[in-house]
């Protein structure tokens, strides 16, 4: 049986497909909490335990940045992955440096992005580089 994962701040057709992935990897629909905005996710995070967040880094009340502090904060073996379109060397490095966890490219396809969670959920720390 899987924990909990937070998917925080993806558009619709992301979460979409996320949600097909993590089905893949056996994780049902019980098992994901959604939040749309920083406050939504670190308050998610202090009911916790989450086995991992999907972060996208635009999100309406602030950046990437400001969302991996606070949920670093709250939970600090928290896995966090970045799943965005391509950034810029600073904005990627400067995810990692605020407690992301990996990084990738929401360009991967379906098999990539699954074979790069699964990974993530075993301790692994998936990066893309900038394509």
């Amino acid at each position: 049986m899987r924990g909990q994962l937070l998917l925080v701040g993806h558009e619709s057709p992301m979460l979409t497909r996320l949600c097909g992935i993590l089905t893949v990897l056996d994780y049902t629909a019980g098992a994901l909490s959604f939040a749309g905005t920083i406050a939504q996710a670190c308050t998610l995070v202090e009911r916790g335990p989450f086995d991992m967040a999907l972060v996208d880094t635009s999100l309406p009340d602030g950046g990437g940045i400001e969302l991996i502090r606070c949920l670093r904060e709250r939970a600090p073996d928290l896995p966090i992955v970045v799943i965005a379109s391509p950034g810029t060397d600073a904005e990627i490095v400067g995810a990692l440096i605020a407690g992301a966890t990996g990084y990738l490219l929401r360009e991967r396809d379906d098999i990539e992005l699954t074979v790069c969670l699964r990974g993530a959920l075993r301790g692994g720390t998936p990066i893309d580089r900038k394509r």
